[in-house]
């Protein structure tokens, strides 16, 4: 016959658990340490030499605090950040620069536009002497005008 791994894994399991929490119920009032109290000194194997305390390594300077660990881990993130801002700093003055330069373009298209359609209404456009030289040459050869103004059309 074959047992069921899966029941089996979770009766030991259950077991474990059962063994320990009565082991914790169990034991005595005066058994839990207080985090508070100090290790007792045990004494030195007797073949290992005994330590001075003057011969007790110096510490070259303050200890280190979690702020300093803190600000060492997070340099780097931080030299990132600063560089990605600077970036998108420097894109989106780019993007100003352009938009500013292309409203300066248009602008000056404009202003061109707007010169180029005064000098049309001050004088006729190529349409309009295209249609006239038309009309002159045909009147010419129709005869209806005759001289020197024929000879140049």
């Amino acid at each position: 016959m074959r047992f069921p791994s899966r029941p089996v894994l979770a009766a030991s399991v259950l077991a474990a658990l059962a063994a320990s929490g009565g082991t914790v119920l169990t034991m005595p009032d005066g058994a839990v340490v207080d985090a508070a109290q100090s290790a007792p000194d045990l004494p030195a194997a007797p073949g290992a030499p005994a330590q001075n305390p003057a011969d007790a390594p110096t510490v070259a300077g303050p200890p280190v605090s979690g702020a300093q660990i803190a600000g060492l881990a997070l340099a780097p993130a931080r030299e990132r950040a600063d560089s990605l801002i600077a970036q998108r700093a420097a894109a989106a003055e780019a993007a100003a620069a352009n938009a500013a330069a292309e409203e300066e373009k248009a602008r000056q298209e404009a202003q061109q536009e707007e010169r180029a359609n005064q000098n049309a209404q001050r004088r006729p456009g190529n349409s309009q002497w295209e249609q006239f030289r038309r009309d002159l040459r045909k009147a010419c050869d129709e005869g209806r005008i005759q001289g020197q103004i024929c000879r140049g059309a």
